[in-house]
């Protein structure tokens, strides 16, 4: 039963990395929102200026 074992395994990898990617869109997310309120502070402090 090697191949079954084998498959087994793949799955669990593929487990994982499904696990990793969600993982890593959730920090993309955050950091899309963190760079736009950074630009919005950018601007507000810009407008200050002037």
């Amino acid at each position: 039963m090697p191949i079954v074992k084998a498959i087994q395994e793949q799955q669990n990898i593929i487990d994982q990395l499904k696990s990793e990617n969600e993982t890593l869109r959730n920090f993309k997310s955050e950091f899309e929102k963190m760079a736009a309120e950074i630009q919005l502070l950018k601007n507000s402090m810009e407008a200050m200026r002037n």
